[in-house]
């Protein structure tokens, strides 16, 4: 858990001062003793009206494949707190931006093998895409984005935001056969010497790990019935790879993929609430 300071003078000498309470919860309030200001400490939840247990079970039940509206249900039924779906979206697109902003700034350790692949997924019944890239052995989702589209530019987008996630170009890159790959590939990688290992569309056998991948992501999607949009898809998304990558344990790997590619947050109990601590505090 992140250590109490000032908000105001960064002080770490303050004393506690009554607690603040609203209809759902209380908070300890402190008064600095350096610059005599009274605060509630920062743990990502300042000015939410739920309690944080509350609203890290919904983001965990969310990225787990329950709907917004059984969410809804179960927080009623087993904790007797009346939350509106629509309020359960917006914590899991809030938070989810606000932990995607912390861990973009780290650097996995992703020297290896890569494979991407696109999968088809609806928005109001319309075909849109969702490409990933994944390291094969540490199971790293390194870059995931939705499209309306299955153009180059969506890959060479895709490849792109797989190098600015790491300082170590990978040595292969493993897709399926479309033909969009190969020129991404280059131009992206070209200079750094990275090979190609291009299989056909009806070889699944060396595509194992990101088939899995993708069913993984259709287990959470098929909740949904597709989403309103592509903008709002790509919101939520953040915080299932975020999940995906630094919170669920991989059972190939028995860790998480982020503590495979060599980041150890050291998440302990509500790993949502320890996360979300982390990223609104840089990371202490």
């Amino acid at each position: 858990m992140t250590k109490t300071m000032c908000r105001f003078c960064g002080s770490k000498d303050f004393v506690r001062c009554g607690k603040r309470y609203n209809e759902l919860r209380a908070r300890q309030v402190y008064k600095c003793k350096n610059c005599s200001k009274r605060f509630t400490r920062n743990d990502g939840f300042l000015n939410m009206k739920y309690d944080p247990e509350i609203i890290t079970l919904a983001i965990d039940l969310w990225v787990k494949g329950l709907s917004l509206r059984q969410i809804k249900d179960h927080i009623l039924n087993f904790h007797g707190i009346k939350v509106g779906h629509v309020t359960v979206l917006g914590w899991v697109r809030k938070y989810g931006e606000v932990i995607d902003g912390f861990t973009d700034t780290l650097r996995p350790n992703l020297d290896g093998e890569w494979t991407a692949d696109e999968m088809v997924h609806y928005f109001k019944r319309n075909h849109n895409w969702i490409w990933n890239l994944m390291h094969m052995q540490k199971k790293f989702l390194i870059a995931s984005d939705m499209s309306a589209s299955r153009e180059q530019r969506n890959a060479n987008e895709l490849f792109e935001k797989g190098l600015a996630k790491t300082n170590v170009p990978p040595r292969t890159i493993q897709t399926d056969g479309l033909q969009n790959y190969p020129q991404a590939i280059r131009q992206t990688f070209g200079r750094y010497g990275t090979k190609h290992v291009r299989h056909s569309m009806k070889s699944k056998v060396c595509m194992n790990p990101m088939e899995r991948l993708q069913g993984t992501c259709r287990d959470r999607i098929k909740t949904t019935r597709g989403f309103n949009s592509i903008d709002s898809g790509r919101k939520v998304w953040k915080a299932w790879v975020n999940y995906y990558n630094f919170i669920r344990e991989h059972s190939a790997i028995e860790k998480t993929p982020a503590e495979a590619c060599g980041i150890n947050l050291d998440l302990k109990g509500n790993k949502w609430r320890d996360l979300i601590e982390k990223s609104v505090n840089g990371g202490m």
